[in-house]
């Protein structure tokens, strides 16, 4: 694994986020929480990467998790 500085880890945040805003929506509704819940339960995931991002990992440059 490598280091990602935090201004590369929000860089890649914020692509994501642009790139695919509904992922971790289906994701979490993929994952059993209910439909009406999935939108906080996805922002609510975004807020804790954006405040850790100083703190994330990558093992593979370029490689995202399913």
């Amino acid at each position: 694994m490598r280091d990602v500085s935090h201004g590369d880890s929000q860089a890649v945040l914020s692509a994501l986020i642009e790139t695919e805003p509904d992922r971790l929506r289906r994701r979490s509704i993929s994952l059993g929480v209910p439909v009406s819940d999935a939108e906080d339960a996805a922002q609510t995931a975004l807020l804790r990467a954006w405040r850790s991002a100083s703190h994330l990992e990558t093992p593979q440059p370029g490689r995202r998790c399913a």
